[in-house]
């Protein structure tokens, strides 16, 4: 009698949520200041694993340094065109994309047209939402994003608590 072919592997899901954040402010800027150390404690407790895709000059200085050394996954891509850089999150293979510039000088908006992830989140670089159907939620706070502000938002609000404030 024939032998059984073997059954395929299912395949596993990764042990942690893959999160990827783009921006173009891993550099001397207020955003750099804002989410150094982030991605260590994030690494620390294993919430999540995480890729930084930045888009923006390379200063040299102590920011690129640090925040390219304490993410698991750094992805310089200064330079590279919108395409490249919207393949480069899909080719990951990441769970969500978080965008942290929105509507200001240096955006990747068109990256997000795309969609390079199943979920898009806005956070941190503008205190308000892409728009456009770009996003699908907005992370914010009860005081820059109130829920009873909610109807006019283009994303669903995630609201962190009172305690926590949306710039970490």
């Amino acid at each position: 009698s024939p032998s059984p072919s073997p059954s395929p592997s299912p395949s596993l899901p990764p042990p942690v949520p893959q999160v990827s954040y783009l921006t173009a402010d891993v550099h001397e800027h207020p955003t750099a200041v804002l989410i150094q150390g982030m991605f260590g404690r994030q690494r620390s407790r294993g919430a999540v694993e995480a890729f930084l895709y930045s888009y923006g000059p390379n200063d040299g200085s102590v920011y690129v340094d640090v925040i390219s050394r304490e993410v698991e996954h750094w992805r310089p891509l200064t330079g590279s065109p919108i395409a490249d850089t919207a393949a480069a999150v899909n080719r990951d293979g990441v769970h969500v994309l978080v965008d942290m510039k929105q509507h200001t000088e240096s955006h990747a908006l068109a990256v997000l047209a795309l969609r390079p992830a199943p979920v898009v989140l806005a956070w941190l670089g503008f205190p308000g939402g892409a728009g456009g159907g770009l996003c699908q939620d907005l992370v914010g706070d009860p005081i820059v994003s109130p829920p009873e502000h909610a109807s006019f938002f283009a994303e669903r609000l995630l609201l962190m608590p009172r305690s926590v404030t949306y710039q970490v």
